[in-house]
């Protein structure tokens, strides 16, 4: 796999859709090894389609932590889609374009009625590090300014809270 860098248009289509694509992300030998390997697991029965798949568990059962509120569930899919919105709200609001305010109230969904413990976690790492990191100079957004004035508020409703990440991002317990 070779190193990519977005190009301006590439950055337009990621703010304006919430996806680009990278043509060629991978080399024409690697490309015949997945497919390969694809074909091997369609014929060895071994193939699993999470989207369509009755339950949320992809990576097996999760921890109970004897919360009521949480199931033991684990969703890699989910949980590495959540991931990734973390890395972005990292880069500020502006990397999310028109998908800021949809981005925003998903998150806040999560945390207000995912059953899945690290999803929860992941949706407040993201929304805490939109609130909080950016540069000084930096005038928030209006939703943002909103975000940070109703964020405690909105973490103290959960039954648990990962307070060292939350802390490092600014918000205080």
């Amino acid at each position: 796999m070779q190193a990519l860098e977005a190009n301006a248009e590439q950055i337009a289509q990621f703010q304006k859709d919430g996806f680009t694509v990278f043509p060629y992300f991978f080399a024409a030998n690697e490309l015949a090894a997945l497919r390969a390997e694809l074909e091997r697991f369609k014929r060895e029965g071994l193939g699993r389609n999470v989207a369509t798949d009755e339950c949320d568990v992809c990576e097996g059962d999760g921890v109970d932590f004897g919360l009521e509120r949480y199931a033991p569930v684990r969703s890699a899919v989910r949980e590495n889609a959540l991931w990734s919105i973390v890395i972005l709200c990292s880069h500020g609001a502006e990397i999310l374009g028109s998908a800021l305010e949809p981005t925003v109230a998903a998150l806040k969904e999560v945390i207000r009625s995912d059953k899945n413990i690290i999803a929860v976690g992941f949706a407040m790492d993201a929304l805490a590090r939109l609130a909080n990191l950016r540069p000084a100079d930096d005038k928030p957004l209006p939703l943002i300014v909103d975000l940070q004035k109703n964020l405690r508020d909105m973490l103290a409703e959960a039954p648990v809270q990962c307070w060292e990440s939350l802390v490092r991002e600014g918000v205080m317990p």
